[in-house]
């Protein structure tokens, strides 16, 4: 069958949108913690996430603005402080991640709309999620504006990982780590794997 050759400048916003998050699949979910303007935790999921460096460990996260143009409030946090954090979602925590993708006022604590504890981290201010099997203590980078979105690279200053994710070689075991991911709209497992010659 022949593919059909779309132009995104030809194409309504929504539709490149629906290709784009349709078609960039699996990905990974950061569950991001930052601190708010009154000292409140906030916490958000966000699934444009990935590894930008080894040496020096960095990784991006992109935040698109709201519908009206404004910041989310991860994206603000974090502009204002410099510093967050990322949560791997494990599978049992997937409702509670879910709960915090709602649009909250910056004044309530997703951590407590979600039922979860935090834990505090070692570098940085805002606390991490303590039933996150890896999380990665970030400081600011840079951040670049694009287009809808804030692109925001962080340097990884620390990483809490429980013991039993890794292998004998201190490799992360993902059928422990048991990740979830993003496929458009639904969410997906990561221990199901299998390996290519």
């Amino acid at each position: 069958m022949e593919p059909v050759t779309l132009a995104p400048e030809r194409m309504a916003a929504e539709a490149v949108r629906k290709l784009l998050l349709g078609g960039v699949v699996p990905r990974p979910i950061a569950w991001t913690s930052t601190i708010g303007p009154e000292g409140v935790p906030n916490l958000a999921p966000f699934s444009y996430f990935t590894v930008v460096s080894t040496d020096p460990p960095m990784l991006s996260l992109t935040i698109e603005a709201r519908d009206d143009g404004t910041a989310k409030d991860t994206a603000a946090n974090i502009v204002r402080t410099g510093e967050f954090v990322v949560n791997v979602v494990p599978e049992e925590l997937g409702e509670a991640m879910w709960a915090t993708s709602a649009d909250l006022p910056s004044e309530e604590d997703e951590f407590a709309v979600a039922a979860t504890p935090s834990a505090p981290a070692h570098r940085v201010c805002p606390s991490r999620v303590a039933q996150s099997p890896l999380a990665m203590e970030c400081v600011l980078e840079r951040s670049l504006p694009l287009g809808n979105a804030l692109l925001v690279i962080g340097r990884v200053v620390c990483f809490q990982v429980r013991p039993d994710v890794l292998d004998g070689r201190g490799r992360v075991a993902h059928d422990r780590l048991r990740a979830l991911g993003r496929v458009g709209g639904r969410y997906l497992g990561t221990s199901d794997t299998y390996p290519l010659p």
